[in-house]
């Protein structure tokens, strides 16, 4: 617990992270809505636990994955897809306090670890 850090990172614990050079790099007061490392676009579907890849303002359920059926799925899972979000993944990846904040208070995020 750090009440004044504005920042909040994970690193795979293989990763030797440069504190100086991220440092310089992280803005002092950031976006409540910023994220920094590898930054991906996807749609999920709380009902297959899966996601496909996406784009700002791509309509979701569209790919041949969201549209194909497993054994023992029922059919019309594609229209079950919400986003397109975004999100961060891979080795690194920080964000604001505020944002890790909001996100460990909201029910969706807390639902979709107790199932993950």
């Amino acid at each position: 617990n750090l009440p004044g850090a504005e920042w909040v990172a994970k690193a795979d614990d293989d990763t030797l992270v440069h504190l100086p050079a991220l440092l310089a790099r992280l803005p002092p007061s950031p976006s409540p809505l910023a994220l920094l490392g590898t930054i991906k676009w996807g749609c999920y579907s709380a009902q297959r636990y899966k996601h496909e890849r996406s784009a700002p303002g791509k309509q979701c359920g569209t790919s041949a994955f969201a549209k194909s059926r497993h054994p023992g799925e029922p059919a019309g899972l594609a229209s079950t897809y919400e986003g397109p979000y975004a999100f961060a993944y891979g080795w690194f990846y920080a964000m604001p306090r505020a944002l890790a904040k909001r996100l460990a208070s909201c029910r969706y995020a807390s639902e979709f670890h107790e199932k993950a």
